[in-house]
């Protein structure tokens, strides 16, 4: 799926404010912004909504994120998980 960029200017509060939020729930800052606006276009403006599709690592090192648009998680595989041969 093509992607664009979005750039935003945020004043250091609320940029802090969300470093400090992503550091707790575990997920990126792009993650949680791209997770926060896709619920708020979608009519859900919930902060626990955010922090329950938040990305993570399992206990294997893959990373999985939960894309809203398919309404599914995708892994992404650590290649150290991957056997040769």
């Amino acid at each position: 799926m093509p992607t664009k960029t979005a750039s935003v200017r945020l004043e250091d509060g609320l940029y802090n404010r969300i470093d400090e939020h992503c550091v707790k729930a575990g997920c990126s800052r792009n993650d949680f912004i791209k997770n926060a606006i896709e619920l708020a276009l979608n009519g859900n403006k919930k902060d626990d909504d955010v922090v329950k599709y938040k990305a993570h690592y399992d206990r294997f090192g893959n990373y999985w994120y939960y894309d809203l648009q398919r309404k599914t998680w995708v892994c992404q595989v650590n290649p150290k998980n991957v056997k040769n041969g």
